[in-house]
């Protein structure tokens, strides 16, 4: 082999000026050292006032540095936090100045939902390995938020609920919160020896634009938030002790359904018992199990239109059980999604983190089997009165500093149906701009006679892989990203949430940003552009196309997004040209008032008819509070398809959603939901009923002490218009009284009482 001297010697003395420059800035910046917390001597009554002793030794903090919109800039207002470690307890308590503390927006509201009032928090990074943390804010009143923010997984789950206390109240300077966090509610490295955790503490404060304010400077365009967070050290000999909590449950049901001569035929009373319990068998393993639990849903599903959907929609999980701990199952491909289990009798679950491992492990018993097949131009669901099991166990190796290589197996089986997946993954990060993903995956399945024939599968064995890769670049204000997926026509993963085999593609994205100065009527401006192909493992063409997006965020919390698509799409043996475009638009104009529409236009596909058609959806939002007690939430879901000849269909599906508190533990809501599809059959809308109409209502009360300490009572309504679209019931006389109606042609067509309640007992 021929070497280019000159240039050997080029890139021999580039490389050594790059090292000397490396060295030169590695010895020039300096970590900041880590923060010690001192230990509390005395107990804390957490009542949002800041007056026990051993606060004036706490450590004290501000946060100095305004990291959004504006970037590491001076705050506009004070922030004082004090931390202190007690036996069982991390003890915090914020000092939030404001110059207009009547602009404070605070409101009694149920969990998880402050994000629009002022609030402040804390980041944890409990094992200090740059890839998980838990964060923990409150308002003003002590509305609590908890999330787990799985940075490895590219998951921010705000359904994660733990229990620990908090208070607040608003001063003649701004406002108090107070945080006591129970140890047992966290998992760490326990040690006889101080301990480094991550750290952040962060406040969200509204005026004008929301202004998000933190503890150290964040350099933008890092692949790790987590990795620039600030060290507390302490928490010598902190245990979390051998906590068990009990959690018995009580639910009684009673559904009312619409019999052959139109009425309501009253059902049986229900009275089921349950219990869940968790063992904190050390402070980073934790065991839980139930038995009989009651997982029935106390709150309607956020409405979604399912009309010329291609592929089957997404809910998310929503149980506390599955829940804990779900960040150890996460994976690139969503290869467990425990929302599949419909009906468990049973189950238990073993989560924990020794060094660098990190080790997952569940298994429940389910009364019904959910199943998802998936193809390359669409998916079926459905389910089947067939007991099975369905387990996981996944184990992660954390490499370096902030990269991982995992594993994860799963099984579901039943009688005569068996579903096997096993996978790698690797997240790699070897700088803070860079970042690889590589997840590879094979799955093996057997089918029954009865799924074969209801799915009208080809046969009853399937088996295939799936690989899923990515490259990320980012910087300041400019990144590209890359991505390739190659999934077998047979791959099921029947655990998870898959709904696209048979697909084998590539894409590639750029994007550019520019940070608004404090003169600009914007805070940030963004483009991006992305190029596609997607095809079958035989060659066909499913999709190719490029795109772009514009985004700017602006003044009174205004956020504004557009995007316009040209692709080709392939769909029943036909090649479609497809011209689109989108929209968003949401606003918080006043403390009281928020706004917001989207909507997407243009080309589309009759999936129904696989023919050419235009798509106009729509999706205005308003949410409304009066004081701190009395919040709604209204949003009208609007969508239309024409072809040529006319308009296919239109569907309206309004919800409205209204709460009212009587303080932070004890509020009602009333929830309804309308679903209304007009179809013109004579278009040949195959496949669609010419008009369908739903109506639900629920009212529920709830008195709420813990996420797991709560009692809920229920009233729930359901109307429709079937089968016979509001004519005489049959078996009724035209001369006697009709069914319950609420106008021509809707009638009742289950009513639901129920009452549930639960209490954690922590021996």
């Amino acid at each position: 082999m021929v070497r280019h001297r000159p240039l050997a010697r080029a890139g021999l003395l580039l490389g050594g000026c790059s090292l000397v420059l490396a060295a030169s800035v590695a010895a020039g910046a300096t970590t900041p050292e880590a923060l010690d917390v001192p230990v509390a001597t005395g107990s804390a009554e957490v009542d949002g006032v800041l007056d026990e002793p051993f606060w004036d030794a706490a450590l004290q903090v501000e946060l100095e540095y305004e990291v959004r919109p504006a970037e590491n800039a001076v705050p506009p207002v004070r922030t004082e936090v004090l931390l202190a470690s007690s036996g069982e307890h991390l003890l915090i308590g914020f000092r939030a100045f404001d110059p207009e503390p009547q602009r404070i927006r605070a409101r009694f509201r149920d969990r998880d939902n402050a994000w629009s009032d002022d609030f402040v928090g804390v980041v944890l990074d409990t094992f200090n390995d740059q890839r998980s943390a838990y964060e923990l804010m409150v308002n003003p009143l002590g509305v609590q938020i908890d999330a787990i923010n799985d940075e490895a997984g590219g998951r921010y789950d705000v359904a994660w609920d733990a229990i620990w206390l908090s208070a607040g109240r608003i001063t003649a300077d701004g406002y108090e919160v107070e945080l006591a966090i129970p140890f047992d509610q966290l998992s760490f490295q326990p040690s006889e020896q101080a301990q480094l955790w991550g750290f952040d503490a962060i406040r969200s404060y509204p005026r004008g634009d929301r202004h998000h304010i933190g503890f150290f400077p964040r350099q933008r365009g890092q692949n790790s938030y987590l990795g620039q967070a600030r060290k507390l050290r302490g928490f010598a000999a902190v245990e979390a002790g051998r906590d068990v909590q009990i959690v018995p449950t009580v639910t009684s049901t009673r559904v009312d359904r619409r019999g052959p001569d139109g009425g309501l035929e009253p059902g049986s009373e229900e009275a089921d018992l349950g219990v869940t319990g968790r063992w904190r068998m050390a402070s980073n393993w934790t065991l839980s199990g139930t038995v009989n639990p009651d997982f029935s849903q106390v709150e309607a599903d956020v409405l979604q239109l399912d009309v010329n959907q291609q592929f089957t929609l997404f809910f998310p999980e929503t149980r506390p059980f599955f829940l804990e701990g779900a960040d150890a199952f996460s994976t690139p491909l969503e290869l467990v999604h425990t929302r599949t289990v419909g009906d468990p009798s049973a189950a238990f679950k073993v989560t924990g983190k020794q060094g660098r491992h990190t080790v997952g492990v569940f298994t429940a018993r389910d009364e019904v089997t959910n199943l998802l097949i998936p193809g390359s131009q669409g998916s079926r669901s459905g389910s089947f009165d067939l007991e099975s099991t369905s387990s996981a166990a996944r184990y992660r190796y954390d490499l370096g500093g902030r990269s991982t290589i995992g594993l994860l197996l799963t099984d579901r089986r039943a009688d005569g149906y068996e579903n096997q997946v096993g996978g790698v993954d690797l997240l790699y990060r070897p700088s803070d701009r860079h970042s690889l993903r590589l997840h590879a995956v094979y799955s093996d399945s057997v089918y029954s006679d009865e799924m074969v024939e209801r799915f009208g599968l080809s046969s009853p064995r399937a088996s295939g892989h799936a690989i899923d890769a990515g490259y990320r670049h980012s910087r300041r204000s400019w990144g590209i990203n890359a991505n390739f997926v190659d999934r077998g026509e047979q791959f099921r993963a029947d655990l998870g949430f898959l709904t696209q085999v048979d697909l084998r593609g590539l894409n590639a994205d750029a994007w550019y940003v520019w940070h608004g100065e404090e003169e600009d009527p914007y805070n940030r401006l963004s483009m991006a552009g992305w190029v596609y192909r997607n095809e079958r493992q035989s060659g066909e063409l499913l999709e190719e196309g490029y795109g772009v997006n514009f985004e700017a965020g602006l003044a009174r919390e205004t956020q504004l997004n557009l995007h316009l698509v040209d692709e080709t799409r392939r769909f029943a043996g036909r090649d479609f040209e497809i011209l689109r475009g989108g929209f968003s638009l949401g606003s918080q104009p006043t403390s009281a008032i928020g706004v917001g529409i989207s909507g997407n236009l243009g080309d589309w596909i009759d999936f129904a008819g696989a023919r050419p058609a235009d798509r106009l959806t729509l999706r205005p939002r308003l949410t409304l509070a009066l004081g701190r007690r009395f919040a709604s939430d209204f949003v009208y879901n609007y969508s239309t398809l024409e072809i040529d000849e006319g308009r296919l269909f239109t569907a309206r599906a309004p919800e409205l959603r209204l709460l009212y508190y009587l303080n932070r533990r004890f509020y009602t809501r009333l929830i309804g939901q309308y679903t209304e599809v007009d179809s013109d059959a004579a278009l040949g809308a195959a496949g669609r009923d010419p008009e369908t109409r739903d109506l639900l209502g629920q009212l529920l009360v709830v008195y709420e002490v813990s996420p797991q300490t709560a009692l809920y009572v229920g009233y729930g309504d359901t109307f429709d218009d079937r089968p016979d679209q509001g004519g005489p019931v049959p078996g009724v006389g035209p001369g006697a009284p009709q069914p319950e109606m609420l106008d021509p042609g809707l009638r009742r067509s289950s009513r639901t009482f129920f009452v549930k309640l639960g209490y954690a007992w922590m021996p």
